[in-house]
């Protein structure tokens, strides 16, 4: 969803979800013990920690469980996108809402809801509401792609345990058609509780995310239903 990124919210697929109670991920935490992203473009960074082959029930495993057993995966996100282009660099902050094919998000000026093949997005600012159909493949964010339901677009190429108990997975496009080519997720495996996203696409650009506050809440259906004022110009584009 191309608009996602150039209105400056561009969010998963990246990524599709992640913890056992709502308990507060600490900023300090993933700092102390956390490269940055940039040393982990491709594959596996080289240096500290061993990749290893994946293991049965690994800890993104376990999320997507919690995700397909109705969970809904909530937490605050810190999105920078990098243009593999210009460099130019776009960060946006919010709220993201994670479920089985179906994600939200809320900005200081946007909310934008995909729910199955329909993606609506309100813009505050212009007082307006774009509703059209939604097609996967055109998405260049999609965190339920990688913490929801990542194992029919992506395969584990490798577990990596980190500095501070944190686990590092590897996953690696098993289609050409996907965008995202390759990317890395940091998980506490206590919680599970997601803590940074890495995600290269087949044009360069990078995005990496930052969660805090991640927790598994109640899959009710309103959870991804937006709404606006009566005042907003609501264009409908589906067919």
């Amino acid at each position: 969803m191309k608009s996602f990124r150039t209105t400056s919210i561009l969010l998963l697929s990246l990524y599709a979800a992640i913890l056992f109670e709502a308990t507060e991920v600490q900023d300090s935490k993933a700092s102390a013990v956390l490269p940055t992203f940039t040393e982990t473009r491709a594959q596996a960074p080289a240096g500290e920690g061993d990749v290893t082959e994946p293991e049965t029930m690994n800890v993104l495993d376990q999320i997507s469980q919690r995700i397909s057993e109705g969970y809904v995966y909530a937490a605050n996100m810190s999105h920078r996108f990098t243009d593999g282009f210009t460099m130019e660099e776009t960060e946006t902050s919010g709220e993201v809402w994670v479920g089985t094919e179906r994600y939200k998000v809320r900005t200081s000026d946007q909310l934008i809801s995909v729910d199955g093949r329909v993606s609506t997005v309100f813009n505050t600012r212009q007082n307006k509401v774009i509703i059209s159909n939604y097609f996967p493949e055109e998405d260049d964010f999609a965190p339920s792609r990688f913490i929801g339901s990542y194992q029919d677009r992506f395969e584990i190429s490798g577990i990596e345990e980190r500095e501070g108990g944190i686990t590092r997975v590897h996953l690696q496009s098993i289609d050409p058609f996907e965008i995202i080519t390759v990317a890395s997720l940091d998980i506490d495996p206590a919680g599970p509780h997601l803590i940074q996203m890495y995600a290269e696409d087949q044009t360069d650009n990078i995005y990496e995310i930052s969660f805090t506050n991640g927790r598994f809440e109640n899959g009710i259906d309103d959870v991804f239903t937006i709404s606006w004022p009566d005042t907003a110009e609501v264009i409908d584009l589906r067919e």
